[in-house]
């Protein structure tokens, strides 16, 4: 019987083994911008100096040192005349590493200042990196370089 099953079981495994192929996932670009999305932003109540747009990009973040939320402290019970006294430990909070995230931003970006903005975009400790030189961004001085020169000819953010 098993001579019969063995060369049974591999020729129904074995042809299924050599025709498997390599599915090829498509990624987004590393550093990109969506066009469409190119459009100009009211911002004191006018247009023509600010740009919104989607773009994706690396945010590097920094990471942050551990420390210690108590210095610890002793405390004693007492019962009757029997005492002991008890140590507690300091609480030690663990640091975070830094690293990069790649994601797609919203900008904000000013042609007049060279400036941008990224909606979302945060250092290792939480708070908001804010504006920045379109130089520190591939992605915002691309649109920079070829969008604010024909600012006025874009459609209006809505």
């Amino acid at each position: 019987m098993e001579r019969i099953l063995l060369p049974l079981l591999a020729s129904i495994i074995l042809p299924n083994a050599v025709s498997a192929e390599t599915i090829v996932v498509p990624t987004p670009a590393r550093f990109s911008y969506e066009s469409d999305t190119v459009k100009q932003l009211k911002i004191r109540g006018g247009y023509g100096r600010y740009l919104t747009f989607r773009g994706r990009t690396d945010n590097e973040y920094e990471g942050t040192d551990g420390y210690y939320e108590s210095e610890g402290q002793s405390y004693t019970e007492c019962e009757d005349d029997n005492c002991t006294t008890f140590w507690e430990p300091p609480t030690y909070i663990e640091g975070e590493e830094s690293g990069i995230e790649n994601k797609t931003f919203v900008y904000e970006l000013d042609c007049r200042d060279k400036t941008f903005n990224r909606i979302g975009d945060r250092t290792g400790t939480g708070m908001k990196k804010g504006w920045m030189e379109t130089l520190e961004d591939p992605v915002a001085m691309a649109v920079e370089k070829k969008y604010c020169s024909v600012i006025d000819s874009l459609p209006i953010a809505r």
